[in-house]
Formats: C-alpha cells, sequence, structure tokens
C-alpha cells in the first residue's frame, strides 16, 4: 500500500486499528518527519492525561495523522523534510509495514 492509498482509507475510514493493521499504521508514523512524530506523541499524552474513551482516541488519532500526512505531502511539509535530510513524501511512496519482531520488542525509533 502507498501513502495515498492509506490516506484515501483514512479519509474514509475503511481502514482499523485491529492487531493485523499495526505494523501498517507504524509503519507510516516510522516515514514521518521527527516534528510529525512529536506531534503524535503529544496528542498520546493529552490523551492519557483526559483518560478518555479508547475508540474516542483512535479517531481523534487517526484523524492527527491524517493532518500529518497532509501537512508532510505539502511543499511546506517537503521543505520540513529537507531539513531532516528525509526524502519527500509523495502518494505514490510505498509504506513499509513494520517488523512484527521490532514491535513485539520495542525496537522502533
Amino acid at each position: 500500500m502507498n501513502i495515498g492509498e492509506f490516506l484515501d482509507k483514512l479519509n474514509n475510514n475503511k481502514i482499523d486499528r485491529k492487531e493485523e493493521n499495526v505494523p501498517l499504521f507504524l509503519g507510516v508514523i516510522e516515514m514521518l518527519s521527527p516534528i510529525s512524530k512529536i506531534t503524535m506523541l503529544n496528542h498520546q499524552e493529552k490523551w492519557l492525561g483526559e483518560k478518555c474513551d479508547f475508540e474516542e482516541f483512535i479517531i481523534k488519532q487517526n484523524e492527527e495523522l491524517k493532518k500529518c500526512i497532509e501537512i508532510e505531502l505539502s511543499d511546506f511539509g517537503n521543505m520540513v523534510r529537507f531539513q531532516f535530510e528525509l526524502e519527500p513524501l509523495l502518494k505514490e511512496t510505498e509504506i513499509v509495514e513494520m517488523d512484527k519482531d521490532k514491535i513485539r520488542h520495542g525496537l522502533w525509533d
């Protein structure tokens, strides 16, 4: 799956957080710039502080992820990615799912 397809599925609520999709979601997050990763972590930290319903958290986190992807696909996002020496993110960029052993052992960046 590529970023454009993933974004379309997120926009149409056609992808969920079932266990089999975790490597895909983490693969997308791993592709993002450090600024987007911090944004996602801040969102999660806020949720932990609010203690809202997990389903509500997932909906809001998917919205946050969509925003991060859309920004990174923009000219501004490409400029930010360039500053971090990252390749531009394109809708055609293929997502590399995170290895399940890395997930199990917490070895991602």
